[in-house]
């Protein structure tokens, strides 16, 4: 059993740092990309380059709250799994494919294999669509709570802070880009990824190594 374990935890692993570098090998483009026609079409950037120095500034893990709230973006992504596990297990429960598949209604409407399919297309993606969902809700209202109860609250997460670090590249150009800041805020996307992830990993693995009953 700890064997099996084991290497489902390497496995895991792999596709976590797969999925974070796919992630940012394509924000990157993307981001130039949007931000070309961004200005082709409105004349202007993303961001303003006043805004556009500031992100870049914020970025930077040793004047900033960046280590911290890259930490806490790590729990969001953690509570985020408990909640995708959360949803699916109360589908499940309630037998809400069932429910759909042999729903009189639908299969009049939409035949009884289409009730099917549409049923065995909901346990396959209720996970991901819970984990997504409140991912999202945590990552936007985090700030605003903050705000609200005047705490220094923000997220870091590696997604959207290579997509603003470009952005903000993109705004500024080589010209008036600070190549020591520049730096700065790369190595704080790379402590970034590592918090979110080792955070979150961590957080993941004591709850499995509980819920298995492992020392």
């Amino acid at each position: 059993q700890l064997i099996d374990f084991g290497t489902e935890v390497t496995q895991l692993t792999r596709s976590q740092l797969a999925a974070a570098l796919g992630n940012i090998g394509l924000v990157i483009p993307g981001a130039i990309l949007f931000d070309f026609f961004w200005r082709a079409i409105f004349g202007q950037h993303v961001i303003p380059m006043e805004y556009a120095q500031k992100t870049i500034s914020s970025l930077n893990p040793f004047a900033s709250l960046t280590l911290p709230m890259a930490a806490l973006t790590g729990v969001l992504l953690w509570l985020s799994s408990i909640m995708a596990g959360w949803v699916e297990n109360w589908v499940v429960y309630r037998r809400i494919p069932e429910a759909i598949a042999q729903n009189r209604t639908l299969k009049r409407v939409f035949s009884s294999e289409s009730s099917q399919k549409f049923a065995d297309w909901l346990i396959r993606n209720t996970s991901a669509i819970g984990g997504n969902v409140s991912l999202g809700f945590f990552l936007a209202f985090t700030p605003i709570f903050g705000r609200f109860f005047g705490l220094p609250l923000d997220v870091r997460h590696i997604t959207l802070s290579t997509g603003a670090l470009t952005f903000s590249v993109c705004a500024l150009g080589v010209t008036d880009l600070n190549a020591s800041d520049f730096l700065l805020a790369c190595f704080g996307i790379i402590l970034i990824g590592l918090l979110n992830f080792g955070v979150s990993f961590a957080l993941a693995l004591y709850t499995a190594l509980r819920a298995r009953r492992i020392r």
